[in-house]
């Protein structure tokens, strides 16, 4: 008889050994997202809090179980029970052991991100702002700024250096600081009866292909020799730097058209602060103003470039980073939190993290609302300031991805922004579709952007509205 009840408390007390170590993962589940999300005891009213209460008392019920089945046996003289125990223990360590090691094994970088890693397509979080620390303290350290292409810059955040050459050998620049078919020589010394100005992103740089195939350069060549094309494109760059490069460096040249460009992504780019959290699959070091707008509606500068480009990477956390609140790319709970970083050090709490990842909290400066006000503003302003020298602005609304051209497509959200403020534009992806061609763009591998083909035809369908404005 005492044997057959040994052996249902043995199986009792077993069975709640691995009941406490499942409530004790829920508990320390709904305690991480509670206390990250701003503290335990304000969040139990929330599903989490729920499960946290829940997983507590479920707990202390199965430990309850499992203590009163230990004493009956051990008034019963029996001592197996403390095995059981032990041999529970060891399997749970056991199966911790081999699921860390596994995922570790099987986790792998991200697609997307330099710094992040994925298991079976799920992104673990949190993220490690150690990992962001290792690579960018790598590539700093190999950088050459007498070589490198892209040059840090005190107002627009990064600029194209003077008379530099890409590593790949496709891109050159002038001693100014434009894109050109060589590295080196001024442009300013070519003479001509008109100066057309092209100011934008990397679709205006020419990203992808040599300097002859870039849509500036075939642009030029269609209206002729009497116009000279100034290309002031920068990979990287949204309405807020397109802004600022034509203040600082387009102004100078007292251009007789300005060729202002943008993707939807522009945009959002305004609303950042840090590329390497706008541009996470690569190496990309800068930091970039940050405007925002007063109660008023104008524009004030809240956040300047950094000075080194080491700076940012200096700080304990990336929580610590000047103006990080004003980057819409930064969502909080998605890296490590004051207190938790331990849990970034396991893959296997990384992945349980990850698999219902805590929701960010709304940030009114970075919302939808905010990116379109400062977008109107900043080109509003520029429309002022391009008609106060004199020249003739041209705005032209670029798609970005190969999806912008097909069928049922919805409208751009620069386009849209642009007929809301009655803003003369063009938006090319009407002239682009209908070529109906599936080649108009690199694969995403060679970097999504226009293939020559596709700056042909961009050349092509600006070309009647730059004569018609000369």
């Amino acid at each position: 008889m005492n044997r057959k009840v040994s052996a249902k408390n043995e199986w009792v007390v077993l069975s709640c050994c691995f009941g406490v170590e499942v409530m004790t993962l829920l508990v320390f589940l709904s305690i991480y997202r509670l206390s990250v999300k701003g503290g335990v005891l304000e969040h139990l009213g929330t599903p989490w809090g729920g499960v946290l209460l829940a997983g507590s008392a479920g707990g202390l019920l199965l430990m309850w179980i499992m203590g009163a089945g230990c004493y009956y046996e051990w008034r019963a003289g029996a001592r197996k029970l403390l095995f059981t125990m032990i041999t529970g223990l060891f399997l749970v360590c056991a199966f911790t052991f081999m699921a860390e090691v596994s995922l570790k094994l099987i986790a792998v970088p991200h697609p997307w991100s330099i710094y992040d890693e994925v298991i079976g397509g799920l992104t673990l979080q949190p993220r490690q702002w150690e990992k962001v620390q290792s690579v960018y303290s790598g590539a700093l350290a190999t950088r050459s700024m007498e070589k490198a292409f892209l040059v840090s810059d005190p107002v627009t955040g990064w600029t194209v250096g003077p008379s530099r050459s890409s590593e790949s050998g496709m891109y050159f620049s002038s001693s100014d600081g434009l894109r050109s078919g060589a590295s080196g020589g001024p442009i300013r010394e070519e003479t001509s009866s008109c100066r057309i100005a092209l100011v934008g992103d990397s679709f205006t740089f020419g990203e992808g292909v040599r300097f002859e195939d870039t849509w500036g350069s075939v642009l030029g060549e269609t209206l002729g020799t009497h116009c000279q094309i100034l290309n002031f494109g920068v990979p990287g760059y949204g309405i807020d730097q397109i802004y600022l490069r034509y203040m600082k460096d387009v102004r100078p040249w007292h251009p007789t058209i300005v060729i202002a460009s943008f993707i939807d992504d522009d945009l959002w780019r305004t609303m950042s602060v840090y590329a390497f959290l706008k541009f996470p699959a690569a190496k990309f070091p800068f930091t970039k103003p940050r405007f925002v707008l007063d109660d008023g509606g104008r524009l004030i500068l809240a956040r300047r470039p950094d000075a080194s480009l080491e700076e940012p990477f200096r700080h304990a956390s990336i929580h610590d980073l000047p103006g990080i609140s004003y980057d819409a790319m930064y969502a909080p709970m998605e890296w490590e939190q004051a207190g938790w970083e331990w849990v970034s050090r396991s893959y296997l709490l990384r992945s349980l993290v990850s698999l219902h990842p805590v929701f960010n909290i709304s940030r009114p400066e970075v919302s939808k609302e905010a990116m379109l006000d400062l977008n109107s503003q900043l080109l509003l302003s520029l429309r002022r300031e391009i008609a106060v020298d004199g020249a003739s602005l041209l705005v032209v609304a670029m798609p970005g991805v190969e999806e912008d051209l097909k069928d049922g497509a919805a409208e751009g959200l620069g386009a849209k922004l642009l007929g809301g403020h009655k803003v003369p534009y063009t938006d090319l992806r009407v002239c682009l579709k209908a070529e109906a061609s599936s080649d108009l763009f690199d694969p995403p591998s060679a970097g999504g952007h226009y293939s020559p083909k596709g700056n042909r035809l961009a050349a092509r369908c600006l070309v009647e509205e730059v004569r018609g404005l000369l």
